[in-house]
């Protein structure tokens, strides 16, 4: 091999590596951006579907208040008895059901304030070391 092919191969050896290293920078952003999207849509997930379940779970409660309503005429003793009932564990279950869409509001903001951290790490990381 002569100097000029060693030089040639060389500098095709550093081009592949500098290729490469921009390759993985893109790639390591995109992925730091990927997940906090991916994130923020769990985040919006999760708390959605804990309001819900607030609904979810005080309505049957309440159409047993409702039905007790219906029933006064009947028996008073056992409407009175449906509707009280029915109200307070409507209260109990939408106390716990709105504790549980609070937990998982600090549990996911947590989360997406922690890969945002690490985002602008990995962000603060690649820029520091752009090229080689």
């Amino acid at each position: 091999m002569t100097e000029g092919e060693a030089k040639r191969a060389i500098q095709d050896c550093e081009k592949r590596i500098r290729t490469t290293y921009a390759d993985l920078v893109h790639d390591a952003e995109r992925l730091g951006s990927d997940s906090l999207q991916e994130a923020k849509t769990a985040k919006n997930n999760e708390t959605s579907s804990a309001s819900a379940a607030i609904v979810g779970k005080t309505v049957l409660p309440l159409l047993l208040s409702v039905l007790g309503v219906f029933l006064f005429s009947v028996s008073w003793f056992l409407a009175l008895l449906l509707i009280i009932g029915g109200i307070v564990l409507a209260h109990k279950l939408y106390k716990k059901a709105v504790d549980n869409r609070d937990s998982v509001r600090r549990q996911t903001d947590s989360t997406v304030n922690f890969v945002t951290s690490q985002k602008n790490r990995l962000d603060e990381a690649l820029t520091t070391r752009r090229s080689i």
